[in-house]
């Protein structure tokens, strides 16, 4: 009986939610990492490990400064890559053709849940009345 019912709410879920492909495994939001920003992250995160450990006052002392060294460190690291990758999008985006990369990054978000072909970004600006 649980087993059928269970089922049942599975499937309803399925038909309303729709069904996940997976897992596409890398992360959406990190684009612009690079193999420093890596570096520098896992410094940070063996330092940290270090500074947990440590036991006595003046090596958690010695510990904290590395930890608060690497941290800086791994921030400014990313804040490099981050202004690096998206200047370098902004310059892409300004020139020629651009208008037509900046489609094909917003088509990127419009998710087909049922089966449905979701509207464009293009058909959806093409619909509004350009304003006089």
């Amino acid at each position: 009986m649980w087993t059928t019912t269970a089922q049942c709410i599975r499937e309803a879920a399925s038909k309303v939610l729709g069904v996940s492909k997976g897992y596409s495994g890398g992360h959406k939001g990190d684009w612009w990492w690079n193999g420093e920003v890596q570096g520098k992250v896992e410094t940070k995160k063996a330092a940290y490990l270090k500074l947990v450990e440590s036991v006595y006052e003046e090596e958690n002392r010695a510990n904290m400064e590395h930890y608060k060294l690497a941290k800086k460190e791994a921030k400014l690291a990313i804040t490099a890559a981050k202004t690096a990758s998206f200047s370098h999008l902004y310059e892409k985006l300004e020139g020629r053709g651009g208008d037509t990369r900046l489609f094909s990054l917003l088509e990127l978000h419009f998710v087909d849940l049922d089966g449905c072909l979701t509207p464009s970004p293009r058909d959806s600006l093409n619909s509004y009345p350009e304003s006089q």
